[in-house]
């Protein structure tokens, strides 16, 4: 369903997010291919092999390193990870590199693929009759290297002890250093409070150690908890496509934005330009 609505709101302008969104500085080119992934999102799950699309990547980035692919994990967690995010264990790591999971929570199955996560790349046949010609290829074209951890798991507002106290280290100078609580922790933490303070206007406060949940309480979900949310709704979202490079140098964009967010690999393309 999110998947037609969205296409709804990309052709028509119309839809509960129309009046957050700008897709204006799109080309109909880029609107058309966001058309195509969100078409994609109606299939069924049941006509997805995720674990497939993921073992295929693996084996397109790594390449002759295939059956090392742990070892270069292991090596990544080790030489770029654990100093600066060591809430993120390395067995929870290595997990994901392997199987695409990040955030389990008690003994549940995770069998169902998450079709945001599939676009589609230009890909060129290799043999055949096709060779030489490029086509639109659907399949998981993502990371496979850094993880989803970063964006909520690894720091929260420590707005009061308890929360400071989910980054306790046990075992601190002994060698056998190990947070108490874990990245999965810090994101649902991070989650409950952006949503609290958006329904109610109010920083979250954990009310019991170690518990993240304990902060929601009895939430008032009255009007006046509608009309905050109504107050806060001036913004809007504004799409860009093309050379993120040439983004930052164009005159229109500069100081018309009070937050730009580049995805990773532009980021890194115009990192350090002025």
């Amino acid at each position: 369903e999110a998947g037609k609505e969205l296409i709804h709101l990309i052709r028509n302008r119309e839809g509960n997010l129309a009046s957050f969104v700008d897709l204006s500085q799109l080309k109909h080119k880029e609107i058309d291919e966001l058309e195509n992934i969100f078409k994609s999102w109606t299939e069924s799950s049941n006509e997805v092999n995720m674990k497939f699309l993921w073992e295929q990547r693996n084996r397109n980035f790594h390449g002759q390193r295939y059956d090392a692919r742990k070892n270069l994990s292991d090596a990544d967690y080790h030489s770029k990870i654990k100093d600066v995010a060591g809430i993120l264990h390395i067995h929870q790591y290595q997990h994901w590199r392997e199987t695409g999971v990040a955030f389990e929570f008690t003994e549940q199955i995770y069998e169902h693929p998450n079709l945001s996560f599939l676009s589609f790349a230009e890909c060129v046949a290799e043999s055949g009759e096709q060779k030489g010609r490029k086509k639109e290829v659907k399949g998981y074209w993502a990371d496979i290297r850094i993880g989803p951890f970063y964006t909520f798991g690894l720091d929260c507002e420590r707005s009061n002890k308890y929360a400071e106290d989910l980054f306790v280290v046990h075992n601190k100078g002994l060698g056998t250093e190990q947070f108490r609580h874990n990245f999965a922790e810090i994101s649902v933490y991070n989650i409950l409070a952006f949503i609290y303070e958006l329904e109610t206007g109010k920083i979250y406060r954990m009310e019991t150690e170690n518990d993240v949940y304990s902060g929601l309480g009895a939430v008032n979900s009255s009007k006046d908890n509608a009309k905050h949310w109504k107050i806060k709704q001036n913004f809007k979202i504004s799409f860009f496509g093309g050379n993120s490079e040439n983004f930052v140098k164009k005159k229109r964009v500069l100081g018309k934005f009070d937050l730009v967010h580049f995805a990773n690999f532009p980021f890194q393309v115009t990192k350090g330009k002025k």
